[in-house]
């Protein structure tokens, strides 16, 4: 999950609410159906290696291809929920603390994550087709902060 939030720039709700049967793998171009804010629809392409990483989830999984499953699930199987998601990320940033303090004093949440990919493109080239793919009104603005 956090590497999807991290390299598709998808809203929690969106990452949360995608079912198997959004996402489309086998494309030259991989790419996943979210659902946002006022029912709107989206599609957003994948990289390759976030691809390979799904379908290896996936198996894991036992999950077919075009299931209406939910893809991110909690320890009962059951969709998981936002409050789920800020446990999984507050684990792993109190684990990555211990080789990077520098993290305790760093306020993460799921939500940073899906500022990390524009962060990134904006230090390479700037490109605002991801802007507007992320929806954000004034990006080069907000100047949000990311995760170190």
């Amino acid at each position: 999950m956090l590497l999807f939030l991290g390299r598709t720039g998808a809203r929690v709700s969106e990452a949360l609410g995608i079912n198997v049967c959004d996402l489309d793998l086998d494309r030259a171009r991989p790419q996943v159906l979210l659902r946002g804010k006022g029912r709107k629809e989206r599609i957003v392409p994948i990289a390759n290696d976030l691809a390979r990483a799904l379908r290896a989830f996936m198996r894991e999984r036992g999950l077919k291809s075009h299931e209406e499953q939910p893809l991110f699930v909690g320890t009962h199987g059951e969709r998981l929920t936002r409050f789920g998601a800020t446990h999984i990320v507050r684990r792993v940033v109190a684990a990555a603390t211990l080789s990077r303090p520098e993290l305790a004093s760093k306020s993460v949440s799921p939500h940073v994550l899906r500022h990390y990919l524009p962060c990134r493109t904006m230090v390479g080239s700037c490109d605002r087709k991801m802007q507007a793919s992320e929806k954000h009104g004034d990006f080069l603005q907000k100047r949000p902060s990311h995760p170190t």
